[in-house]
């Protein structure tokens, strides 16, 4: 999850679910918190893991102190 700047559950604790989330930073650039969505795995399916990667990232960072 560091090294990427986001985690992926891809169906591991609820079939059909798939939740990307990535970390807001805090003033010191430690992690204050996380931010995710959830979605069914069909739109994983047909759509990719990257478009909603790429989102709940720039808002994590949007939601980032600094």
């Amino acid at each position: 999850v560091a090294e990427q700047g986001y985690a992926v559950d891809d169906e591991e604790i609820t079939r059909g679910l798939v939740c990307i989330a990535a970390p807001v930073l805090g003033i010191g650039g430690e992690i204050a918190g996380a931010m995710s969505c959830t979605f069914p795995s069909y739109i994983a399916e047909e759509n990719g893991l990257q478009p909603a990667i790429d989102t709940v990232r720039r808002f994590a960072a949007l939601a980032s102190a600094g």
